[in-house]
Protein backbone atom coordinates (compact mmCIF):
# COMPACT_ATOMS: atom_id res chain seq x y z
CA UNK A 1 0.00 0.00 0.00
CA UNK A 2 3.15 2.40 0.79
CA UNK A 3 3.53 2.01 -2.70
CA UNK A 4 0.48 3.01 -4.09
CA UNK A 5 0.14 5.72 -1.78
CA UNK A 6 2.83 7.56 -2.80
CA UNK A 7 1.99 7.22 -6.72
CA UNK A 8 -1.51 8.29 -5.42
CA UNK A 9 0.03 11.74 -4.04
CA UNK A 10 2.14 12.13 -6.68
CA UNK A 11 -0.90 11.53 -9.76
CA UNK A 12 -2.98 14.14 -7.37
CA UNK A 13 -0.04 16.43 -6.99
CA UNK A 14 0.90 16.34 -10.64
CA UNK A 15 -3.30 16.39 -12.02
CA UNK A 16 -4.91 19.72 -13.77
CA UNK A 17 -7.83 19.20 -11.31
CA UNK A 18 -8.94 16.54 -9.00
CA UNK A 19 -12.24 15.52 -8.59
CA UNK A 20 -13.40 13.33 -6.03
CA UNK A 21 -16.46 10.78 -6.20
CA UNK A 22 -18.12 8.55 -3.44
CA UNK A 23 -22.00 7.20 -2.96
CA UNK A 24 -23.06 5.28 -0.01
CA UNK A 25 -20.72 5.12 3.34
CA UNK A 26 -17.63 6.02 0.76
CA UNK A 27 -19.32 9.54 0.29
CA UNK A 28 -18.25 11.02 3.72
CA UNK A 29 -15.13 9.67 3.25
CA UNK A 30 -14.68 11.12 -0.18
CA UNK A 31 -15.65 14.78 0.91
CA UNK A 32 -12.98 15.10 3.37
CA UNK A 33 -11.02 13.63 0.64
CA UNK A 34 -11.86 16.60 -1.51
CA UNK A 35 -12.16 19.02 1.82
CA UNK A 36 -8.12 18.05 2.35
CA UNK A 37 -7.11 18.00 -0.79
CA UNK A 38 -8.62 21.85 -1.75
CA UNK A 39 -6.82 23.41 0.95
CA UNK A 40 -3.62 22.28 -1.06
CA UNK A 41 -4.04 23.12 -4.17
CA UNK A 42 -6.28 24.43 -6.76
CA UNK A 43 -9.08 22.47 -8.99
CA UNK A 44 -10.32 20.36 -6.47
CA UNK A 45 -14.17 19.25 -5.98
CA UNK A 46 -16.60 16.58 -4.65
CA UNK A 47 -18.68 15.21 -7.20
CA UNK A 48 -21.45 16.03 -7.84
CA UNK A 49 -20.02 19.91 -7.12
CA UNK A 50 -22.36 22.06 -5.90
CA UNK A 51 -25.78 22.81 -7.98
CA UNK A 52 -24.42 20.43 -10.98
CA UNK A 53 -25.46 17.22 -11.41
CA UNK A 54 -22.96 13.75 -12.07
CA UNK A 55 -23.56 14.18 -15.76
CA UNK A 56 -22.30 17.59 -16.22
CA UNK A 57 -19.67 17.51 -14.18
CA UNK A 58 -18.25 14.06 -16.09
CA UNK A 59 -18.22 16.01 -19.02
CA UNK A 60 -15.97 18.31 -18.34
CA UNK A 61 -13.24 15.78 -17.01
CA UNK A 62 -10.33 15.21 -19.34
CA UNK A 63 -7.24 13.81 -19.84
CA UNK A 64 -4.91 15.25 -17.22
CA UNK A 65 -7.64 14.92 -14.71
CA UNK A 66 -7.55 12.51 -11.64
CA UNK A 67 -10.98 10.91 -10.44
CA UNK A 68 -10.51 9.49 -6.99
CA UNK A 69 -13.02 7.26 -6.36
CA UNK A 70 -13.71 6.04 -2.82
CA UNK A 71 -15.28 2.69 -2.83
CA UNK A 72 -16.68 0.22 -0.15
CA UNK A 73 -18.63 -2.50 0.50
CA UNK A 74 -22.42 -2.57 -0.96
CA UNK A 75 -21.17 -0.27 -3.96
CA UNK A 76 -24.19 1.95 -5.83
CA UNK A 77 -24.39 0.40 -9.10
CA UNK A 78 -24.22 3.98 -10.77
CA UNK A 79 -20.32 4.04 -9.54
CA UNK A 80 -19.51 1.75 -12.48
CA UNK A 81 -20.95 3.79 -14.72
CA UNK A 82 -19.16 7.19 -13.09
CA UNK A 83 -16.27 5.45 -13.40
CA UNK A 84 -16.47 4.24 -16.80
CA UNK A 85 -17.47 7.89 -17.62
CA UNK A 86 -14.04 9.02 -16.16
CA UNK A 87 -12.16 5.97 -17.87
CA UNK A 88 -13.67 7.30 -21.45
CA UNK A 89 -12.70 10.91 -20.72
CA UNK A 90 -9.04 9.70 -20.42
CA UNK A 91 -8.42 11.21 -16.63
CA UNK A 92 -6.12 9.36 -14.16
CA UNK A 93 -8.10 6.84 -11.98
CA UNK A 94 -6.87 6.78 -8.28
CA UNK A 95 -9.28 4.33 -5.70
CA UNK A 96 -9.20 4.05 -1.93
CA UNK A 97 -11.94 0.49 -1.62
CA UNK A 98 -12.21 -1.77 0.85
CA UNK A 99 -9.75 -4.39 1.22
CA UNK A 100 -10.35 -7.83 -0.53
CA UNK A 101 -13.15 -6.14 -2.76
CA UNK A 102 -13.24 -6.93 -6.39
CA UNK A 103 -12.88 -3.18 -7.29
CA UNK A 104 -13.62 -1.36 -10.28
CA UNK A 105 -9.64 -0.60 -11.74
CA UNK A 106 -7.60 -1.77 -14.22
CA UNK A 107 -4.11 -2.16 -14.97
CA UNK A 108 -2.72 1.17 -14.92
CA UNK A 109 -5.10 2.49 -11.86
CA UNK A 110 -3.61 3.15 -8.76
CA UNK A 111 -5.47 1.21 -6.33
CA UNK A 112 -5.39 1.61 -1.96
CA UNK A 113 -6.69 -1.17 -0.06
CA UNK A 114 -7.82 -0.77 3.05
CA UNK A 115 -9.66 -2.33 6.14
CA UNK A 116 -13.52 -2.09 6.95
CA UNK A 117 -14.64 -4.90 8.23
CA UNK A 118 -14.58 -5.31 11.93
CA UNK A 119 -15.96 -7.38 14.61
CA UNK A 120 -18.80 -4.83 15.11
CA UNK A 121 -22.05 -4.42 13.62
CA UNK A 122 -21.20 -2.06 11.14
CA UNK A 123 -17.91 -1.21 8.97
CA UNK A 124 -15.56 1.20 10.28
CA UNK A 125 -14.08 4.10 7.97
CA UNK A 126 -11.05 5.11 10.61
CA UNK A 127 -8.69 3.13 8.11
CA UNK A 128 -10.14 4.95 4.91
CA UNK A 129 -10.18 8.43 6.99
CA UNK A 130 -6.55 8.06 8.35
CA UNK A 131 -5.50 6.86 4.72
CA UNK A 132 -6.78 9.83 3.44
CA UNK A 133 -5.15 11.82 6.02
CA UNK A 134 -2.08 10.00 4.97
CA UNK A 135 -2.81 11.02 1.46
CA UNK A 136 -3.46 14.47 2.10
CA UNK A 137 -0.04 15.21 3.59
CA UNK A 138 1.84 13.00 0.98
CA UNK A 139 0.26 15.14 -1.48
CA UNK A 140 1.37 18.47 0.71
CA UNK A 141 5.08 16.95 0.46
CA UNK A 142 5.01 16.58 -3.52
CA UNK A 143 3.61 19.85 -3.92
CA UNK A 144 6.21 21.73 -1.69
CA UNK A 145 6.18 24.87 -1.50
CA UNK A 146 2.73 25.69 -3.00
CA UNK A 147 0.68 23.40 -1.13
CA UNK A 148 1.72 24.90 2.47
CA UNK A 149 1.34 28.58 0.73
CA UNK A 150 -2.18 27.96 -0.17
CA UNK A 151 -2.67 26.59 3.54
CA UNK A 152 -1.46 29.91 4.83
CA UNK A 153 -3.09 31.79 1.79
CA UNK A 154 -6.28 29.96 3.99
CA UNK A 155 -5.40 30.24 7.17
CA UNK A 156 -4.76 34.14 6.54
CA UNK A 157 -8.64 34.74 4.73
CA UNK A 158 -9.71 32.71 8.09
CA UNK A 159 -8.63 35.63 10.72
CA UNK A 160 -9.27 38.02 7.72
CA UNK A 161 -13.20 36.77 7.69
CA UNK A 162 -13.19 35.82 11.20
CA UNK A 163 -15.47 32.82 10.84
CA UNK A 164 -13.62 30.40 12.86
CA UNK A 165 -13.13 30.14 16.59
CA UNK A 166 -10.26 27.85 17.98
CA UNK A 167 -11.94 26.49 21.07
CA UNK A 168 -8.93 25.27 22.49
CA UNK A 169 -7.61 28.80 23.40
CA UNK A 170 -11.19 30.21 24.39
Amino acid sequence: NAAALEKAAQTIAGARRVRVVGMRNGHFVALYAAYLLAQLREGVAPLPTSAMTLAEDLASLGEGDVLLVVDFRRRAAMLRAVVEAGRAAKASLVFLTGAGMATLSRPGDVVINCLTAGSSLFDSYATAVSLVNFLGTSVARELGPSGRSRLQAIETLHEVLGDLRDTARH
